[in-house]
């Protein structure tokens, strides 16, 4: 049964993160933009989760940690503290312009490992929603 509820806090983490409701898409998308890094890993279990990213933008670093708030909200929702983990991370790859991958990495202080990931572009298409939309609402032109 642990299996099953820590797999579902990596798989719901991931899906928050990529969701309209976290707001940090858009704010991911555009840092791959502005940036020459192909890759963008938070730490969900320490309080500053971006230490060592260099410098982010205030939208990004407040959506982030909004992210990180709420994987700990999911994660005490399935009966959980973060004392069981001994590693949470949320890794953005840029895969080419607003195309990206997000997978949610768990390891659990046993060694067992839980992951979750999706690639935008498929992510998107299932939720038939304009992944531009958003990008075009930050940027003012829309």
């Amino acid at each position: 049964m642990r299996q099953k509820r820590l797999q579902s806090v990596a798989h719901n983490t991931m899906d928050h993160a990529v969701s309209g409701l976290g707001f940090l898409t858009p704010h991911v998308v555009e840092f791959f933009a502005v940036s020459d890094q192909r890759k963008l890993s938070v730490n969900l279990l320490v309080d500053d989760p971006l230490a060592g990213s260099g410098p982010l933008s205030q939208p990004l670093t407040t959506a982030l940690q909004s992210c990180r708030q709420r994987f700990l909200e999911i994660l005490a929702s399935e009966g959980f503290s973060p004392a069981i983990l001994t590693a949470a991370r949320l890794e953005f790859a840029n895969l080419d312009g607003a195309d990206f991958t997000c997978e949610c990495a768990l390891e659990s202080t046993e060694g067992a490992r839980y992951s979750a990931s999706m690639n935008s572009k498929t992510y998107w298409m299932h939720a038939r929603k304009d992944p531009w939309e958003a990008i075009r609402r930050l940027r003012g032109a829309g």
